[in-house]
């Protein structure tokens, strides 16, 4: 049976190391105490929130319900797929693919989070996406009866730029189904991976608390001409052509900008980091900042890509 704390602060659980205190609060172990605590939730009326490793959210207070952190990290090979859960980081889900000469994930060293999260907002870079390594995934929601538990194969997760299916409609990720390859070497594979992870280094500003790009990057066909010939040389493919919302926050001179303790960074404008004990409005500002001045001088409607939880 899981047991519920009170009170607990969700500064910890956050990249961004904000946040106020949870009403409630579970480490969820399995799948059981996830769906158990969602019921518990769901029949007390309360309000909840299932979170992975927080790397792509910002508390503006604390949350008034139940956060439940997922820890459900099981990973296994099968014949002709790999069945992770969703609390599984994507540097282990990397490693194990690697650990067994499977390719596929190459394009992922690096990245933060869980792979519940990055299904959810169809995580990508280097030219590769989540999308393309899913088979079906497992989810629940809540229903006239309660929970209920539903398995979407590929076609009716509605990936999109940044997007599925997931992000509104109420379902919670427990586990997916992930095409693998198999290789006789696996030395280019991890090459590729330590690349990824090198450029990460060198060019995100990792040293700090930060929640990865606020902003997703601008499809290309959806600016004006004016706008593709200030950014033509740096547009780049992600998987299509796309204008970095990076490029665009350096070009309207916000680069190193502080409000409070909080900055965009230098090393990557589409970061902002707690510099110095930041709080969730002094973010919110900056974030309102790049905004406006991005659509006040290229007419760029800027679109988050971090979760603001209110």
């Amino acid at each position: 049976m899981f047991k519920l704390q009170k009170n607990i602060s969700l500064k910890p659980y956050t990249t961004f190391k904000i946040g106020g205190r949870a009403e409630y609060f579970l480490k969820a172990k399995t799948k059981d105490d996830v769906l158990n605590a969602v019921s518990w939730a769901s029949k007390n009326k309360i309000p909840f929130l299932v979170l992975g490793s927080g790397s792509n959210v910002l508390f503006t207070k604390g949350f008034k319900g139940l956060v439940i952190i997922n820890g459900l990290t099981k990973i296994s090979k099968n014949k002709n797929y790999i069945f992770a859960e969703s609390g599984v980081l994507i540097s282990e889900l990397l490693n194990f693919y690697l650990k067994n000469k499977l390719r596929g994930l190459e394009w992922s060293a690096g990245l933060p989070g869980t792979l519940g999260g990055a299904i959810r907002g169809n995580a990508g870079a280097f030219k590769g996406e989540m999308k393309s390594s899913i088979l079906e995934v497992e989810s629940f929601f809540i229903g006239k009866n309660g929970v209920n538990t539903r398995l979407r194969p590929f076609k009716s997760c509605l990936f999109g730029y940044r997007k599925s299916v997931f992000e509104n409609n109420g379902e919670i990720i427990l586990s997916a189904k992930l095409k693998m390859k198999k290789v006789k070497s696996i030395i280019a594979a991890e090459e590729e991976a330590k690349s990824h992870i090198n450029y990460r280094k060198k060019f995100q500003p990792l040293e700090y608390p930060n929640a990865g790009s606020i902003f997703k990057n601008i499809p290309v066909s959806s600016v004006n001409q004016r706008t593709q010939k200030i950014f033509k040389n740096v547009v780049k493919i992600d998987p299509f052509p796309v204008v970095p919302a990076a490029a665009v926050i350096d070009k309207i001179g916000l680069k190193g900008k502080f409000i409070g303790g909080a900055q965009i960074s230098q090393k990557h404008p589409n970061f902002i980091i707690n510099k110095n004990r930041a709080s969730a409005n002094e973010i919110i500002q900056l974030k309102k900042l790049m905004e406006n001045k991005a659509k006040k001088g290229f007419k760029i409607i800027l679109e988050e890509e971090i979760k603001i939880i209110n």
